[in-house]
């Protein structure tokens, strides 16, 4: 059974994703079936454009964690596949030089953030939820995502990487360079409809896409996250938080229920994704992924989240104070 639809009109190539059930979670073979899609569209001198979308309240709620754990728990060398073929899939997005757009209607997670933000032309709606929320579940973010959010604005990476918060407002979307239109969700139909008519695609962007509302979540909290965030050190940002305000100390207790270690990959990832080319850190996710199936946390956080659902993940290290730093830090030279 395949979970993606594949439609040709004119010069454009839909993939839709249709796991709705799952929040079009990507399994293996929706991550085979697109990326031999995308393969076909590089080949095709008479396709120009591809667009993702997602069926339901979803555009992607990330890759198939449960799979992953299944896979991993049985032979890490299993899991690994898995993660490298998700990985290709992402840079080979992030390398198309033809049009590629995504449409966020909705949860755009994890895997979904690989899908989406590697398209040149990314457009949100007052539905869509962005966010890398792994450090709950022993992981880090991944897909390509600490280099987007390493280029976010001020500090604000760091905050959104380690909380794992997410992003609603279509401003905050755009100003952070995590979507580059929005669109009301209503529009969405026809939009597809001209473009498969074969209009020229900014033609076509310009009638349906719109200059969002001038709402904001994060300038709300912009200097907080500067104030606590803006630092070389995640100790430093731990400690800070915990001597601040009552957001800071919010924000203190909400980092005491992530997995330490992942905080620290996480940490690390970003701040050396600041300086990095894509390959360069889609290269270091896979060292990530096979170093966190490995690990006593990914398997801890899955388990207590989404498998017995008790919410109560026993970490090992159980504080930062305790992690390998040396070990860690070595993933990263």
């Amino acid at each position: 059974m395949t979970f993606i639809k594949t439609k040709i009109r004119n010069s454009v190539l839909h993939i839709h994703l249709s796991r709705p059930e799952a929040l079009n979670a990507l399994d293996g073979s929706m991550i085979d079936d697109i990326s031999n899609a995308v393969d076909d569209f590089k080949k095709n001198d008479g396709l120009k454009t591809l667009v993702f979308t997602g069926e339901g309240k979803a555009f992607c709620a990330g890759g198939d964690i449960k799979a992953a754990y299944a896979a991993g728990k049985q032979d890490p060398q299993i899991a690994d596949a898995y993660f490298k073929r998700e990985y290709a899939l992402n840079k080979k997005l992030y390398e198309l030089s033809k049009i590629s757009i995504s449409i966020m209607d909705g949860i755009t997670m994890g895997g979904g953030v690989g899908l989406a933000n590697p398209c040149q032309i990314r457009i949100c709606t007052e539905n869509t939820r962005w966010a890398m929320p792994e450090t709950a579940i022993g992981f880090f973010p991944d897909v390509g995502g600490a280099y987007y959010l390493s280029r976010m604005e001020s500090a604000n990476g760091f905050y959104f990487g380690l909380t794992g918060q997410s992003i609603t407002k279509p401003h905050d979307l755009i100003s952070n360079i995590l979507a580059t239109h929005y669109m009301p969700s209503s529009s969405i139909e026809e939009f597809l409809k001209d473009l498969e008519s074969g209009e020229d695609v900014e033609n076509i962007l310009g009638k349906y896409c719109e200059a969002p509302e001038s709402v904001s979540d994060i300038e709300m909290i912009c200097i907080e996250i500067e104030k606590h965030f803006d630092s070389n050190s995640l100790g430093e940002i731990v400690k800070s938080l915990s001597n601040g305000s009552e957001w800071a100390k919010e924000v203190y207790n909400l980092l005491l229920t992530k997995s330490p270690t992942s905080l620290l990959l996480s940490f690390l990832h970003i701040q050396k994704a600041r300086n990095e080319k894509f390959n360069d850190v889609i290269g270091r996710d896979l060292k990530l992924a096979e170093y966190s199936m490995r690990s006593h946390d990914f398997y801890e956080g899955v388990r207590a989240l989404l498998l017995d659902k008790d919410k109560n993940p026993q970490w090992s290290p159980e504080a930062l104070d305790k992690l390998a730093f040396e070990q860690i830090n070595s993933l990263f030279t």
